[in-house]
């Protein structure tokens, strides 16, 4: 893990709030489209490489240790004086670094199978191990 996840956070004044609000919403789609990808590649047999696979994995550890800043940035807004508009925000975003946690989780699970399916996995076979796959029903190109 990098130097940058164990220094102190810079953490934000509320006015920041509409910012984070952003990075919480957007990360949390776009790991969303992340884990639609991955479905479709469980699947395909093979259709991933190794280097696809430690992208993947290496993100979404990063993923999760921007989960818990963003958790305590909205933790220490809480103990401010906030207007019911930022009360509101601040649930609603926990509630959504809530689902993001969960899908990050998915996906990591999602991705320690698919690593037994790379194309790298299919190259190293004999064409024994091939064929027996193949007359087993597991493998699926389509």
């Amino acid at each position: 893990m990098s130097d940058r996840f164990h220094q102190t956070p810079n953490w934000q004044p509320i006015a920041m709030l509409p910012v984070i609000a952003q990075l919480i919403d957007g990360g949390l789609s776009d790991t969303q489209e992340q884990y639609q990808t991955l479905q479709q590649a469980q699947g395909r047999s093979y259709t991933l490489d190794d280097d696809t696979i430690r992208r993947v994995i290496k993100f979404a550890n990063e993923q999760k240790e921007f989960l818990h800043i963003y958790a305590e940035q909205l933790t220490r807004w809480k103990t401010e004086k906030l207007s019911a508009a930022q009360k509101l925000e601040i649930e609603r975003l926990e509630q959504q670094l809530v689902k993001f946690r969960e899908l990050n989780t998915t996906i990591l699970a999602l991705v320690d199978q698919l690593k037994e399916q790379t194309i790298e996995k299919f190259l190293a076979k004999s064409d024994e191990e091939i064929g027996l796959e193949f007359l087993l029903g597991k493998l699926n190109f389509q």
